[in-house]
């Protein structure tokens, strides 16, 4: 293992053997340097929320970078409990009282689809769901094979199965769509252009998967948004299922959907989200870049 990757696993380590309220105080002070010394973040994160609310006032958004840049913070050193905590420790601190809306959809035999955003800590849906149920999850291979491999160590430990964003990844989907288990995918994610629409967010255009939408149209499989929301205690865990209106044959119109929902999820929480990730990096031809 380099020697860079083998201290940051040592230091996550280290980190889940305090409590929660230690990790997240460590993540602020993170994100809270984040906004004065990572320039690339900070302003990232300046021009999303300049773009996204337009409406707020210099301080207004200035607190909004600084709150979402914590929450970044936070989603890294909570890395400590999603990696190494036991399953114990994972259920005291996860609080889930939509359960009903999960086995309702698993009832239908269709399986179910996840549209878990950057949001929160989403890191620990996985987690939390493969101590109950098959998970397959979607996610982006690191570059480093080293960084890869402890990755995928990591998130699988608890017996969630990890899919790469390629052919063989979306196979996998469908295959487990078929068995009637649970997938989870990033829809927030920039895919490539071939594997998107332009579709409204914030007002603006976002390059948007179309996977999500093909893969819920082949048997109308049940579209859960959720979210892992921080709490003074702990996580509260939601899953709200989407309507039909994600079942559209126009991509576009559904992908519209998608972030409409997503949409009115980060307008209740705005902190929550990942505001220094380059959602609207590619733009629509002739449009000019927004970064």
């Amino acid at each position: 293992m380099p020697f860079k990757l083998r201290l940051i696993s040592l230091l996550l380590r280290a980190i889940a053997l305090t409590p929660l309220n230690v990790q997240r105080f460590l993540g602020r002070q993170l994100g809270t340097l984040m906004l004065r010394w990572d320039k690339r973040s900070a302003r990232i994160c300046r021009a999303n929320v300049a773009l996204c609310y337009p409406q707020l006032s210099n301080s207004e958004r200035e607190t909004l970078c600084r709150n979402s840049l914590q929450h970044t913070g936070m989603a890294f050193t909570e890395l400590g409990c999603c990696y190494y905590w036991s399953e114990k420790k994972i259920r005291q601190c996860v609080s889930f009282e939509d359960n009903k809306t999960l086995t309702d959809a698993l009832a239908e035999g269709k399986g179910v689809i996840l549209a878990s955003p950057h949001f929160g800590n989403w890191e620990l849906i996985g987690q939390f769901l493969a101590l109950e149920h098959p998970m397959h999850v979607l996610y982006r291979p690191a570059k480093d094979p080293a960084t890869d491999a402890y990755i995928l160590d990591r998130r699988s430990r608890l017996g969630t199965k990890l899919l790469p964003t390629d052919a063989g990844g979306v196979r996998g989907l469908s295959k487990a769509i078929k068995m009637g288990d649970i997938v989870g995918i990033l829809p927030d994610q920039e895919p490539d252009r071939e594997g998107g629409v332009f579709a409204p967010f914030f007002g603006h255009q976002a390059l948007t998967m179309t996977l999500l939408s093909k893969l819920a149209n082949r048997k109308k499989t049940p579209v859960l948004l959720t979210y892992m929301r921080r709490t003074d205690i702990g996580f509260s865990f939601h899953l709200e299922r989407l309507d039909a209106s994600i079942y559209q044959d126009d991509l576009k119109a559904s992908a519209t959907a998608l972030n409409a929902a997503i949409e009115k999820l980060v307008r209740q929480y705005p902190e929550h989200y990942i505001w220094n990730y380059k959602r609207f990096a590619t733009q629509p031809e002739g449009m000019p870049r927004l970064y």
